[in-house]
């Protein structure tokens, strides 16, 4: 019974042997030459009988604080990884918050030369208009002064007209230029009151002899 013990002692250490040589093997890139080693030193030094029951506890101790250390380092190598992914993500942040500011701060600017401009054109053409209604309403008191003063001369005509068919002529000298020229209300000079005089001895003698 004894000896069928060891050799399942034996048969259940190989095959935990070679589990951790399969793990090895799989992780052969983070594992090291004097794991294996030492594990194989371990089943030959038990499989010849020179090594106690101590010896073996302390070499699979140290096969597994050398698969600890090795995930460790592993573990160690992911946590570098990820902080430089999060600090370049962090930079693609920062970067395009500048962008995003800058766009805004464009778009602002776009916006405010837009609006600086529609309100000038808009000062430009209240000015035209304005100046326009001043140009209208100066062209209507123009017509207006005009008119009244085209009334009052047909007025003065009408009376001389009626004066002289009636054979009364109100002045001794004929008309008098200067009751036009009142009428009017400014001050002519020699050249119209001339004119003046010349239209209506010209009326008058038409209206005579036809």
């Amino acid at each position: 019974f004894g000896g069928t013990c060891v050799k399942f002692n034996i048969f259940t250490f190989y095959h935990k042997l070679c589990f951790n040589e399969k793990m090895c093997l799989k992780k052969e890139d983070h594992m090291t030459t004097h794991v294996k080693q030492s594990s194989i030193t371990a089943f030959l030094d038990f499989m010849r009988g020179g090594s106690s029951a101590e010896q073996l506890e302390a070499g699979m101790d140290e096969v597994a604080e050398t698969k600890k250390y090795e995930e460790y380092k592993e573990v160690e190598s992911q946590i570098r990884d990820k902080k430089v992914q999060l600090k370049n993500s962090r930079e693609k942040v920062a970067h395009l918050e500048q962008s995003v500011k800058s766009i805004r701060e464009d778009k602002y600017k776009s916006e405010k030369q837009l609006i600086t401009q529609l309100q000038e054109e808009q000062r430009r053409v209240l000015s035209k208009l304005n100046a326009v209604r001043e140009s209208k309403y100066q062209l209507i008191r123009n017509a207006g002064v005009e008119m009244d003063r085209l009334r009052s001369i047909v007025r003065i005509l009408q009376e001389q007209l009626q004066s002289i068919q009636s054979g009364v002529i109100p002045y001794d000298e004929g008309v008098s230029p200067q009751t036009v020229t009142n009428y009017m209300q400014y001050n002519s000079d020699n050249h119209n009151l001339k004119f003046l005089v010349i239209y209506l001895i010209f009326f008058v003698f038409v209206f005579i002899f036809i």
